[in-house]
């Protein structure tokens, strides 16, 4: 690790809520892992504590496939924890208890839904049976809007998920986008939506963080890099050199996602 890096972030604890692991079909750096050894390593260069991962395969070709290959990371250091993807349900019954408890039960307390990659809208009729139970449980949501592995800029479905938000309201839903301009409807969402938090995967803009907390308070914020694809200094550098206080720091870079994991209802 670098000597100034390991300074800088060590006392911040890091917990990363959006890593990934697997090959993507379209690499957009030359580096992925497909081993648990060469992530952990990743992890200790950069200071990040933990990580929940979440394996290409379960975004770019179906969650079958991707969530049982998460697990074989998992597998291989506590520091590593699984997150889950789903989607909507197709047959005359629903799915969503049957993946919902299988995901607990293999230790993931975070679901993960990829509207754009699915093909399908976040929406009341499309994954309401598994939102419902979601909220009971206090499974956190994870709506990722992007395409590939790449990150996408500006297609958020803003309607949809404030509505999810809205209707769902003691269901805590994160939300993550690629972004360098507008962030108009990223804040009017998080002043709509109380139960509505952002990855700082996605946050690019300068000074974005301290704004977020300033206007609308620091637990509306969850630290994640979605490394390998983005390069994870990026949001280090945004929370280690933002204006505010080190216990401000603490909550964001680690605090607020072991609050919401700890409530989920197993």
């Amino acid at each position: 690790m670098l000597e100034g890096v390991s300074v800088m972030v060590e006392h911040l604890r890091l917990f990363d809520i959006n890593a990934y692991v697997g090959k993507p079909c379209q690499p957009w750096s030359g580096e992925w892992h497909d081993r648990a050894d060469t992530l952990l390593a990743e992890m200790d260069y950069y200071g990040i504590e933990k990580a929940i991962i979440t394996h290409y395969t379960a975004k770019q070709a179906h969650p079958d496939i991707g969530n049982n290959e998460v697990l074989r990371f998992t597998a291989e250091d506590s520091r590593i924890l699984p997150s889950w993807a789903f989607v909507p349900s197709t047959g005359k019954t629903s799915d969503a208890l049957q993946v919902i408890e299988s995901a607990l039960r293999a230790g993931a307390k975070l679901l993960r839904y990829y509207p754009n990659e699915y093909f399908v809208p976040l929406s009341e009729y499309a994954i309401g049976d598994f939102l419902e139970i979601m909220e009971h449980r206090r499974v956190p949501l994870f709506v990722d809007f992007s395409i590939g592995s790449a990150g996408g800029e500006f297609e958020t479905d803003w309607e949809g998920l404030i509505s999810i938000c809205k209707r769902y309201k003691d269901l805590p839903v994160i939300t993550s986008e690629f972004r360098i301009r507008s962030n108009r409807m990223l804040f009017r969402a998080l002043a709509l939506c109380a139960n509505l938090k952002v990855c700082t995967s996605g946050i690019w803009c300068y000074k974005n963080i301290d704004h977020i907390v300033r206007e609308f308070g620091k637990h509306r914020l969850v630290f994640g890099t979605s490394m390998p694809c983005f390069e994870p200094s990026i949001p280090i550098s945004m929370l280690r050199y933002a204006e505010f206080s080190v216990e401000v720091k603490i909550a964001i870079g680690s605090e607020n996602i072991e609050n919401l994991l700890s409530g989920v209802k197993l």
